[in-house]
């Protein structure tokens, strides 16, 4: 019996074909708690967001960081993220962004805290998806619905009196993001605590606001970028960005062990696809075994990538990449 391995690849926001229905109630759910809390809104006063984080992955030592994010009126956001020896920066004026950071890619762990603290873009994002009817959890008595039009399904749960975000179940990334102890900013709301939780319960990354305030007058040197910072486009001002594409595959070898022991089974890695192509910052995810895991992560490190690319002016952008390596026999 030959034994090999199948790769399977997605982009972190791929999705496969939108599936039709009426899902009018589910995105009655996402509105109600996107107004409730999103302090960006147009009319949201200047704001100041100060906190904490904490992060352990296993028995990896306890990484303590912070968080700051000044924002104005005019749609300037300062945005500042620590954790152990890792440090960005990052100025945006709604056309371009300023980036620095002491690293050349995005650590794991870094990529799940910013993906926590940025839960308001999962509402946006929801409002955009395809989305199942509302259940309500016998356990938690949340109301929850699903992404029918990914690949890999997310679940939204919203509290049932208070109609916020709670929680949001990340299949891919065996993660569910968790949101509680709201505290009032004007007229909305907003989470004191953000966890990044794995399926056996271990929480990976905790996020405590400890300051959430009006700014009434924004220091402007915050928003002066920071030397050696690089410029990228906005986003929004791409109209159409490209996804990063696999150019060249090394195929990972099966090693001798697992085959004569007989293990088969799955590897999920995350990696940051560079602006140069090539893939750095890899996480195991999920893995069969040790040994397997290892085989994954040596292959993909030897990949090269069509990087992201932004259409309106062609500049290459960094993205975060999903990747499943199937062991099995042939």
């Amino acid at each position: 019996m030959a034994l090999g391995a199948a790769v399977l690849l997605t982009a972190n926001a791929a999705m496969a074909a939108r599936s039709q229905g009426d899902d009018s109630a589910a995105k009655a759910l996402v509105s109600k708690a996107l107004a409730a809390s999103d302090i960006e809104a147009e009319a949201a006063p200047a704001l100041r967001l100060e906190a904490r984080i904490r992060s352990q992955f296993d028995d990896e030592a306890l990484h303590k960081g912070k968080l700051l994010w000044v924002r104005t009126r005019a749609g300037w956001r300062h945005e500042e993220l620590t954790l152990a020896a890792y440090r960005s920066v990052r100025i945006s004026d709604g056309n371009g962004v300023w980036t620095k950071s002491t690293e050349d890619y995005l650590p794991f762990s870094v990529f799940l805290a910013e993906r926590a603290a940025n839960f308001l873009r999962w509402l946006r994002e929801a409002g955009g998806e395809q989305l199942s009817g509302p259940q309500t959890s016998a356990a938690t008595g949340e109301t929850c619905v699903k992404t029918v039009s990914l690949s890999d399904p997310l679940t939204y749960c919203f509290d049932p009196f208070s109609g916020n975000l709670s929680r949001v179940a990340d299949t891919w990334w065996n993660v569910t993001f968790r949101y509680s102890e709201y505290v009032p900013f004007g007229a909305r709301s907003f989470p004191r605590l953000m966890e990044v939780v794995r399926s056996d319960g271990n929480v990976l990354v905790e996020i405590h606001v400890v300051r959430l305030a009006k700014e009434k007058k924004p220091d402007s040197q915050l928003f002066l970028p920071v030397k050696g910072a690089k410029k990228q486009p906005a986003e929004a001002a791409c109209g159409k960005i490209v996804e990063a594409r696999l150019l060249k595959m090394v195929q990972p070898n099966y090693p001798a062990e697992a085959a004569r022991a007989g293990i088969i089974g799955v590897v999920k890695l995350y990696a940051d696809i560079g602006a140069d192509g090539v893939p750095r910052g890899m996480w195991l995810v999920n893995s069969a075994s040790p040994v397997l895991g290892q085989a994954a992560v040596n292959a993909v490190r030897q990949w090269r990538y069509q990087p992201r690319t932004c259409e309106t002016t062609g500049e290459k952008l960094p993205q975060v990449q999903n990747i499943t390596v199937v062991f099995s026999p042939r």
